[in-house]
Protein backbone atom coordinates (compact mmCIF):
# COMPACT_ATOMS: atom_id res chain seq x y z
CA UNK A 1 0.00 0.00 0.00
CA UNK A 2 1.32 3.48 -0.79
CA UNK A 3 1.97 5.94 1.86
CA UNK A 4 0.50 9.43 2.46
CA UNK A 5 -2.44 9.04 -0.32
CA UNK A 6 -4.26 11.44 1.53
CA UNK A 7 -2.16 14.27 -0.48
CA UNK A 8 -2.00 13.19 -3.26
CA UNK A 9 -3.38 15.40 -6.00
CA UNK A 10 -5.31 14.50 -9.17
CA UNK A 11 -6.47 17.55 -10.67
CA UNK A 12 -7.13 16.23 -14.46
CA UNK A 13 -8.53 12.98 -16.39
CA UNK A 14 -6.20 10.38 -17.66
CA UNK A 15 -7.08 11.47 -21.58
CA UNK A 16 -5.77 14.61 -20.43
CA UNK A 17 -2.91 13.27 -18.52
CA UNK A 18 -1.93 11.03 -21.18
CA UNK A 19 -2.20 13.83 -24.03
CA UNK A 20 -0.14 16.73 -21.81
CA UNK A 21 2.42 13.57 -21.07
CA UNK A 22 3.04 13.23 -24.94
CA UNK A 23 3.55 17.39 -25.50
CA UNK A 24 6.25 17.33 -22.19
CA UNK A 25 9.07 17.78 -24.52
CA UNK A 26 7.38 20.30 -26.86
CA UNK A 27 8.23 24.31 -26.43
CA UNK A 28 4.69 25.27 -25.77
CA UNK A 29 3.21 26.36 -22.30
CA UNK A 30 0.83 23.05 -22.22
CA UNK A 31 4.07 20.98 -22.76
CA UNK A 32 6.52 22.43 -20.44
CA UNK A 33 5.39 20.25 -17.34
CA UNK A 34 4.40 23.67 -15.58
CA UNK A 35 0.87 22.30 -15.28
CA UNK A 36 1.96 19.47 -12.80
CA UNK A 37 1.08 19.58 -8.95
CA UNK A 38 3.15 21.80 -6.16
CA UNK A 39 4.19 19.32 -3.22
CA UNK A 40 5.90 20.12 -0.38
CA UNK A 41 9.09 17.94 -0.67
CA UNK A 42 10.81 19.03 2.59
CA UNK A 43 10.71 21.56 5.25
CA UNK A 44 14.69 22.63 6.01
CA UNK A 45 15.90 21.74 9.35
CA UNK A 46 17.96 25.01 9.63
CA UNK A 47 15.26 27.85 8.15
CA UNK A 48 11.64 26.04 8.39
CA UNK A 49 11.04 26.75 5.09
CA UNK A 50 8.93 25.07 3.30
CA UNK A 51 10.58 23.24 -0.29
CA UNK A 52 7.98 22.71 -2.99
CA UNK A 53 8.54 21.00 -6.72
CA UNK A 54 6.37 19.79 -9.17
CA UNK A 55 5.98 16.15 -9.45
CA UNK A 56 4.48 13.59 -11.27
CA UNK A 57 1.86 11.35 -8.95
CA UNK A 58 -0.50 10.85 -11.40
CA UNK A 59 1.70 7.59 -13.27
CA UNK A 60 5.34 6.51 -13.98
CA UNK A 61 5.80 8.28 -16.96
CA UNK A 62 8.88 10.18 -17.32
CA UNK A 63 10.05 9.05 -14.21
CA UNK A 64 13.63 7.37 -13.77
CA UNK A 65 17.06 7.77 -11.36
CA UNK A 66 17.33 11.50 -10.23
CA UNK A 67 20.82 13.33 -10.07
CA UNK A 68 20.34 15.09 -7.08
CA UNK A 69 18.89 18.81 -7.60
CA UNK A 70 15.45 17.97 -8.00
CA UNK A 71 13.19 15.38 -7.49
CA UNK A 72 10.92 14.96 -10.82
CA UNK A 73 12.53 17.12 -13.24
CA UNK A 74 15.42 20.36 -12.63
CA UNK A 75 13.59 22.18 -15.94
CA UNK A 76 10.18 22.98 -13.88
CA UNK A 77 10.63 25.72 -11.44
CA UNK A 78 10.93 24.52 -8.31
CA UNK A 79 11.14 26.51 -4.18
CA UNK A 80 14.49 26.10 -2.55
CA UNK A 81 15.54 27.55 0.66
CA UNK A 82 19.26 28.63 0.38
CA UNK A 83 20.60 25.20 2.99
CA UNK A 84 18.68 23.11 0.40
CA UNK A 85 21.97 20.94 -1.24
CA UNK A 86 20.25 17.75 -3.27
CA UNK A 87 17.50 15.44 -2.88
CA UNK A 88 17.59 11.30 -3.40
CA UNK A 89 14.59 9.78 -4.99
CA UNK A 90 13.46 6.09 -3.77
CA UNK A 91 10.63 4.40 -5.32
CA UNK A 92 8.55 1.47 -3.59
CA UNK A 93 6.61 -0.71 -5.84
CA UNK A 94 5.00 -3.03 -3.46
CA UNK A 95 5.22 -6.02 -5.67
CA UNK A 96 3.68 -4.80 -8.51
CA UNK A 97 5.37 -5.17 -11.64
CA UNK A 98 5.31 -1.71 -13.38
CA UNK A 99 5.15 -2.74 -16.71
CA UNK A 100 4.41 1.06 -17.30
CA UNK A 101 7.87 2.32 -16.64
CA UNK A 102 10.33 2.86 -18.72
CA UNK A 103 13.71 3.95 -16.79
CA UNK A 104 16.09 3.16 -14.36
CA UNK A 105 15.38 3.20 -10.69
CA UNK A 106 17.37 3.13 -7.16
CA UNK A 107 16.54 0.61 -4.52
CA UNK A 108 13.17 0.45 -3.14
CA UNK A 109 14.51 0.64 0.46
CA UNK A 110 15.98 4.49 0.99
CA UNK A 111 18.83 5.38 2.73
CA UNK A 112 20.99 7.96 3.54
CA UNK A 113 24.20 9.56 2.42
CA UNK A 114 25.97 8.51 5.86
CA UNK A 115 29.09 10.78 5.68
CA UNK A 116 27.23 13.97 5.43
CA UNK A 117 25.78 13.37 8.40
CA UNK A 118 28.67 11.59 9.89
CA UNK A 119 30.55 15.11 8.94
CA UNK A 120 27.71 17.78 10.19
CA UNK A 121 27.55 18.79 6.68
CA UNK A 122 24.37 17.93 6.42
CA UNK A 123 20.98 17.23 7.75
CA UNK A 124 18.31 15.28 6.09
CA UNK A 125 14.55 15.40 6.20
CA UNK A 126 12.81 12.18 4.44
CA UNK A 127 9.18 12.30 3.40
CA UNK A 128 7.14 9.83 1.02
CA UNK A 129 4.21 10.64 -1.81
CA UNK A 130 2.00 8.19 -3.31
CA UNK A 131 2.49 7.49 -7.22
CA UNK A 132 -0.60 6.08 -9.25
CA UNK A 133 -0.31 3.79 -11.91
CA UNK A 134 -2.99 3.94 -14.78
CA UNK A 135 -6.13 0.87 -14.27
CA UNK A 136 -9.78 1.09 -16.24
CA UNK A 137 -9.00 4.97 -17.03
CA UNK A 138 -8.58 5.75 -13.53
CA UNK A 139 -5.46 7.23 -11.38
CA UNK A 140 -5.05 4.66 -8.34
CA UNK A 141 -2.16 4.75 -6.09
CA UNK A 142 0.02 1.99 -6.20
CA UNK A 143 3.44 2.75 -5.58
CA UNK A 144 5.98 5.12 -2.97
CA UNK A 145 8.18 7.89 -3.85
CA UNK A 146 10.50 8.03 -0.90
CA UNK A 147 12.09 11.31 -0.67
CA UNK A 148 14.95 12.42 1.27
CA UNK A 149 16.21 16.03 0.92
CA UNK A 150 19.69 17.25 2.42
CA UNK A 151 20.23 21.00 3.99
CA UNK A 152 23.37 22.80 5.12
CA UNK A 153 24.86 26.06 5.40
CA UNK A 154 27.19 25.12 2.70
CA UNK A 155 25.41 23.21 0.21
CA UNK A 156 27.65 23.49 -2.24
CA UNK A 157 30.20 22.20 -0.70
CA UNK A 158 28.00 18.98 0.47
CA UNK A 159 27.05 18.47 -2.87
CA UNK A 160 30.79 18.24 -4.52
CA UNK A 161 31.95 15.85 -0.80
CA UNK A 162 29.11 13.51 -1.96
CA UNK A 163 30.93 13.43 -5.70
CA UNK A 164 33.78 12.71 -4.33
CA UNK A 165 33.16 10.19 -1.90
CA UNK A 166 31.43 8.14 -4.58
CA UNK A 167 34.23 8.84 -6.67
CA UNK A 168 36.42 5.93 -4.63
CA UNK A 169 33.79 3.84 -5.60
CA UNK A 170 32.88 3.66 -9.20
CA UNK A 171 34.78 3.91 -12.40
CA UNK A 172 37.00 6.62 -13.42
CA UNK A 173 35.78 9.59 -14.77
CA UNK A 174 31.83 8.81 -13.57
CA UNK A 175 30.63 10.61 -10.93
CA UNK A 176 27.61 9.52 -9.83
CA UNK A 177 25.53 11.70 -7.04
CA UNK A 178 24.44 8.78 -5.90
CA UNK A 179 25.15 5.14 -5.05
CA UNK A 180 24.23 2.49 -2.74
CA UNK A 181 26.00 2.01 0.37
CA UNK A 182 29.51 0.29 0.58
CA UNK A 183 30.58 -1.89 2.42
CA UNK A 184 31.19 -1.37 5.55
CA UNK A 185 28.68 1.58 5.14
CA UNK A 186 25.20 -0.54 5.92
CA UNK A 187 24.38 1.34 9.16
CA UNK A 188 23.32 3.96 5.95
CA UNK A 189 20.61 2.15 5.55
CA UNK A 190 19.50 1.92 9.44
CA UNK A 191 16.47 5.03 9.61
CA UNK A 192 15.89 4.67 12.69
CA UNK A 193 19.87 5.17 13.62
CA UNK A 194 19.87 8.52 12.54
CA UNK A 195 16.12 9.47 13.98
CA UNK A 196 17.23 8.75 17.02
CA UNK A 197 20.94 10.77 16.68
CA UNK A 198 18.08 14.15 15.75
CA UNK A 199 19.86 13.81 12.36
CA UNK A 200 16.96 12.31 9.97
CA UNK A 201 13.87 14.22 10.12
CA UNK A 202 10.82 13.06 8.81
CA UNK A 203 7.84 15.18 7.28
CA UNK A 204 4.67 14.52 9.67
CA UNK A 205 2.19 14.13 6.60
CA UNK A 206 -0.39 14.18 9.58
CA UNK A 207 -0.17 17.53 10.09
CA UNK A 208 -1.52 20.49 8.44
CA UNK A 209 1.10 22.44 8.22
CA UNK A 210 3.74 19.30 7.17
CA UNK A 211 6.14 20.41 9.86
CA UNK A 212 9.15 17.85 10.57
CA UNK A 213 10.10 15.86 13.60
CA UNK A 214 12.65 13.83 14.97
CA UNK A 215 13.94 12.21 17.71
CA UNK A 216 10.58 9.61 18.52
CA UNK A 217 11.45 6.25 16.66
CA UNK A 218 8.05 4.60 17.77
CA UNK A 219 6.36 7.58 15.70
CA UNK A 220 8.53 7.12 12.64
CA UNK A 221 6.82 6.09 10.11
CA UNK A 222 9.60 4.54 7.91
CA UNK A 223 11.81 2.60 10.07
CA UNK A 224 10.78 -0.83 9.41
CA UNK A 225 10.48 -0.65 5.11
CA UNK A 226 11.11 -4.02 3.41
CA UNK A 227 12.00 -4.47 -0.60
CA UNK A 228 14.73 -4.44 -2.99
CA UNK A 229 18.41 -2.72 -1.88
CA UNK A 230 19.57 -2.71 -4.96
CA UNK A 231 19.11 -0.43 -7.98
CA UNK A 232 17.10 -1.45 -11.17
CA UNK A 233 19.90 -0.86 -13.43
CA UNK A 234 17.98 -2.30 -16.86
CA UNK A 235 14.95 -0.79 -17.88
CA UNK A 236 11.78 -1.89 -17.41
CA UNK A 237 9.70 -4.45 -18.09
CA UNK A 238 10.95 -7.46 -16.10
CA UNK A 239 9.28 -9.52 -13.95
CA UNK A 240 10.11 -7.95 -9.79
CA UNK A 241 11.50 -10.50 -7.65
CA UNK A 242 10.11 -11.02 -4.35
CA UNK A 243 11.17 -8.47 -1.76
CA UNK A 244 13.94 -9.66 1.18
CA UNK A 245 13.31 -9.26 4.26
CA UNK A 246 15.88 -6.74 5.46
CA UNK A 247 17.88 -7.97 8.00
CA UNK A 248 17.62 -6.34 11.59
CA UNK A 249 20.47 -4.31 12.98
Amino acid sequence: MAFNTHLLQLDIPVKKYKRLMKQRFSVSPEGSLNWLPDYAIARCPFCLSKNVEKINTYSLLGWSIRYGKAVYSQRLAGTHCNHFALVQSFFHFHNIWPKEASGQFCSEVPHIIGHLLENHQCQAVIHALPICRIESDEFVPRYTLFIISYFSEQPQKAYDSVIAFNAKYVEPGVAWPFIAPPEGYEHWWNLDYWVQKEQLFWVDANDPELGIRTGDTTSFPYGNIEGRTWPYLHTFPYPLPKPKKKKSS
